[in-house]
Order: C-alpha cells, then sequence, then structure tokens
C-alpha cells in the first residue's frame, strides 16, 4: 500500500472508476468502426463506391482513432451530398420535398421510395442488364441513411 492510498483512501475506487470508464469509452469507439465500415460496404456493393474500410488502432490514443473515425464518416457524407444532388436534378421537386420531409409516417415514407426508385430505374440504365450507381437500391440506400439519421 503505497502513501497515496493511505493519505487519500478513496484512490483506488478512483483508478477503478478511470480504468473501467476508459474501456467503455474504447468500446464505444470499437462499435463506431464497425457500424462504419458496415456503412462503407453497403456504399460500396450499392453505389459502386471505393471506400476503404477503416481499422481501429488499438495501440493509437483515443483521439487518433476518432480522427480516423471522423475522417471515414466525412468520407460518407460526401458520396451521401453528390448522391443527394443528383436525386435533386432527377426528382420533382414535389418528390424530393416529400423524401426529405421527417414528418412523414414510416409507411408514406416507404411509398416515397418506391416512387423515387420507380422514377430513377429508367433514368440510369446504361445498358442491358446494368445499372449506374444511382439505381433502385442506391435510392432506397440513400433513403434509409435518411430515415437512421431521424
Amino acid at each position: 500500500m503505497s502513501w497515496s492510498d493511505i493519505l487519500y483512501p478513496s484512490n483506488p475506487e478512483r483508478r477503478e472508476r478511470v480504468a473501467r470508464l476508459h474501456q467503455e469509452l474504447i468500446n464505444c469507439i470499437e462499435l463506431n468502426f464497425d457500424t462504419t465500415n458496415e456503412l462503407i460496404g453497403a456504399l460500396n456493393e450499392h453505389c459502386h463506391c471505393k471506400l476503404h474500410p477503416i481499422k481501429m488502432n488499438m495501440k493509437g490514443t483515443i483521439r487518433d482513432n476518432c480522427d480516423l473515425l471522423l475522417s471515414a464518416i466525412r468520407s460518407i457524407q460526401d458520396i451521401l451530398q453528390a448522391i443527394d444532388a443528383r436525386l435533386k436534378s432527377n426528382l420533382e421537386p414535389d418528390l424530393y420535398r416529400k423524401l426529405h420531409d421527417f414528418q412523414e409516417p414510416d409507411a408514406k415514407k416507404m411509398q416515397i421510395l418506391r416512387s423515387v426508385a420507380t422514377v430513377l430505374a429508367p433514368l440510369q440504365r446504361r445498358g442491358p442488364g446494368h445499372q449506374l450507381p444511382g439505381d433502385r437500391v442506391s435510392a432506397i440506400l440513400y433513403a434509409d441513411t435518411i430515415t437512421l439519421a431521424l
């Protein structure tokens, strides 16, 4: 037992609490990395993006890992903004507004998604059996992302 433990009897509990909270923070960051990688995988698969999965540096600082995570999130936001711009230019203004209306009930949003997919599918065909990244799945993925943001 050290003098600090004798003079300040609550130190061991504080150290344990700090260690526990630090581990909880690491677990939360790791969960965010996993979730971001799932989103990157979905964007790569359905929108034909070329984002690279991110990996947490277990020997790095929390700050370094958060910076890496934020960088990946910014890349995802840039892609979603590009998809949004493409939707805005290809959709009727009323349909585009409804897509962004967060007050719409879920059933109405699903109806809007079907309308978006119907509008985008013929616009994006490039050849027999091939579609550009703005196909139905991209529209649905985009709308799902908007819904998740709620």
